[in-house]
């Protein structure tokens, strides 16, 4: 009757443990995904942040190139002459964080062609403000060249505001599982 009854004892402790442990690897895996969720969500708000910030430096690089060419004065044309070393470094730096995402790829190889365009119509225009004075030269190509960089970086945002819709969901899922393994261990 003795050994019964510290088979029945072992028994529980064995039953309790295993318990224990499928709680515990449950409990592990759910915030383990949590975490991963939560860490798409933040990468989707870095490549929203750098879109972003993309924009408002090309659009400070225009500003400061109009400006030298109404007013012919030097300080104007200092995002200008930041923007060889900038442009790059920021699509490079958004080209890193979308390596998972082949859309956004074409899309950067196409906002980087545009880019590149941009800057050259603003090189000339502030080459032939140098030559000559300002009048009748001006064209539309510039907004042309700037609405369409807006539009492909509005698309890219597009796509990271989806992303970063679905990540979320993901992350608020992940985390109720997680609550809910919690209640129940």
């Amino acid at each position: 009757m003795k050994y019964s009854l510290s088979l029945k004892i072992g028994s529980g402790f064995a039953a309790a443990l295993l318990a224990l442990s499928v709680i515990g690897v449950v409990s592990y895996r759910s915030t383990t995904r949590l975490l991963a969720h939560s860490q798409w969500v933040d990468h989707t708000h870095r490549v929203l942040e750098g879109l972003e910030s993309l924009q408002a430096y090309v659009s400070d690089v225009e500003t400061g190139a109009r400006g030298y060419y109404l007013t012919g004065e030097d300080p104007n044309l200092e995002p200008y002459r930041a923007a060889d070393e900038q442009v790059p470094a920021r699509v490079r730096a958004i080209r890193a964080l979308s390596t998972d995402n082949p859309g956004q790829q074409g899309r950067l190889d196409v906002l980087e062609r545009l880019l590149n365009e941009k800057l050259a119509a603003i090189r000339g225009m502030i080459e032939l403000r140098q030559e000559l004075s300002p009048g009748p030269f001006v064209t539309n190509e510039g907004k042309t060249l700037m609405d369409r960089i807006r539009q492909t970086i509005v698309e890219m945002e597009n796509e990271e505001r989806g992303l970063l819709a679905q990540r979320t969901a993901e992350a608020k899922a992940s985390g109720k599982t997680a609550v809910k393994v919690i209640i129940l261990a």
